[in-house]
């Protein structure tokens, strides 16, 4: 197995940087332009199912919790629970959606 890349410590503020290793062609992700260049990003939705998923990942779960309920009602629902079901994360989905009364 392939290890993920160290965590990276910002100098210019307080942050850190996590990289978790994905494979791509299974989210649903948009091309994006920045002055730095163009990449990939993930929709609002994918960002939001891998937030769910996984809300204990960068080690700040009540601020995870908090953007889970700033995303959830700019989710388009139809699309959310597709990607839950594609990437088998519909439990974790349904279970999240049950704690703010969208079942």
């Amino acid at each position: 197995m392939q290890r993920h890349r160290r965590t990276l410590q910002l100098t210019d503020r307080n942050a850190t940087i996590l990289f978790v290793r994905r494979d791509v062609t299974r989210l649903d992700v948009q091309r994006h332009r920045t002055e730095l260049g163009q990449g990939w990003v993930t929709s609002l939705e994918q960002t939001l199912l891998d937030l769910i998923a996984r809300p204990e990942l960068g080690d700040v779960p009540d601020a995870t919790h908090e953007a889970i309920g700033a995303l959830l009602p700019r989710a388009d629902m139809i699309l959310l629970r597709d990607l839950a079901t594609q990437q088998r994360r519909r439990s974790a989905l349904d279970h999240e959606l049950s704690g703010h009364g969208q079942v």
